[in-house]
């Protein structure tokens, strides 16, 4: 695997390794999802749900549309999804 490669995987998974954000992520798959509704599932504060969805949004794991006063979230990076897939799911597998 070249450097930049490596790097870039190694970003990831430093920001999935985070217990909120891997929830947030793995909702996320299932689709669209708004903060509150993310708060409800996270059992968090507000503010903090939004400060883990802006780490995962500047990384450019998830991406973000607005619909009046509701912003919804959703994964947009492909690798992720896959990684998620193999472990993630592989873990419930077992």
């Amino acid at each position: 695997m070249k450097e930049r490669r490596c790097q870039r995987v190694a970003r990831w998974l430093q920001l999935l390794a985070h217990p909120a954000r891997l929830r947030i992520v793995t909702e996320l798959r299932e689709g669209e999802a708004c903060v509150s509704e993310l708060q409800t599932v996270l059992d968090r504060p507000q503010p903090y749900v939004s400060q883990q969805l802006c780490v995962l949004r500047e990384a450019g794991i998830v991406a973000c549309r607005r619909e009046g006063q509701f912003i919804y979230y959703r994964l947009v990076d492909p690798f992720v999804e896959q990684l998620l897939e193999e472990v993630v799911d592989q873990g419930e597998r077992e």
